[in-house]
């Protein structure tokens, strides 16, 4: 394998910085992009190893792509501050075989987390994510304002380990976040119809039934039904905002 930079972009995140730049010890290198934190999330930073920028808040694709343009390296392996590398991961990447030069980027499965719990369902996983690729085949996509993704200009290929992702640490974590990502998205599709309130709660219960049943989401437990009702809601609220964004403008 090349070389690889391991990008982060961070904004008051102290609590979770530490762990993840020391899960990215292994690389060549591992960037900080931070916009302006308040907190000591550069301090945990530069503690544990880490290069670091100050960059003004653009978007996530923008703030990951100024990102990119600081490594060093060709390979990006780009993760979020509240994630961590696996051993199992690190170990795959570092030895991905000679026969995978031609490949532009790998997806890699995520475990997420919520409130401590493993969720191994509902839609959640194995949630493969494209974050390891050569910089110069591929770049996060600025056309989308929210759940950005990269790019690549050429052949993709499967890991097989997990990376971990410590996501939403209570109801209301998940709540606050899936507000902004809600009004981010109903921005991103302006002027698309919405069929008012009645299609709102028809995508909003079609996402239970298949996140909660067909996504075996009733495996996990209380989480499963937990996480497919909140996800329904934020199905709901996201075509709400989209209505009222649409009467504004």
């Amino acid at each position: 394998m090349h070389k690889i930079s391991v990008l982060i972009i961070t904004k008051n995140e102290q609590d979770s910085i530490a762990a993840c730049v020391k899960s990215a010890a292994w690389a060549d290198e591992v960037v900080v992009v931070d916009s302006y934190s308040t907190d000591d999330t550069l301090i945990f930073a530069k503690e544990n190893g880490a290069r670091t920028f100050l960059h003004e808040w653009e978007g996530y694709a923008q703030q990951k792509n100024w990102g990119i343009s600081q490594c060093i390296n060709q390979w990006i392996l780009w993760i979020d501050a509240d994630e961590v590398i696996t051993p199992e991961l690190r170990n795959e990447i570092l030895n991905l075989p000679p026969e995978s030069e031609d490949i532009a980027g790998y997806e890699i499965p995520r475990l997420s987390y919520f409130s401590g719990h493993p969720i191994y369902h509902s839609g959640w996983y194995p949630g493969y994510v494209l974050r390891l690729f050569d910089k110069t085949k591929g770049s996060l996509d600025t056309t989308q304002l929210v759940h950005e993704h990269v790019k690549v200009n050429g052949k993709t290929a499967k890991l097989r380990s997990n990376l971990l992702h410590y996501t939403y640490a209570s109801i209301n974590d998940y709540i606050k976040r899936q507000d902004v990502y809600a009004l981010l998205w109903a921005e991103e599709n302006t002027g698309k119809k919405t069929g008012g309130f009645i299609k709102a709660l028809l995508h909003a219960k079609i996402l239970f039934l298949k996140n909660y049943i067909l996504k075996l989401g009733f495996l996990d437990g209380y989480y499963g039904l937990l996480i497919c009702s909140l996800a329904s809601y934020y199905t709901y609220k996201k075509y709400l905002k989209l209505g009222k964004l649409n009467k504004t403008r």
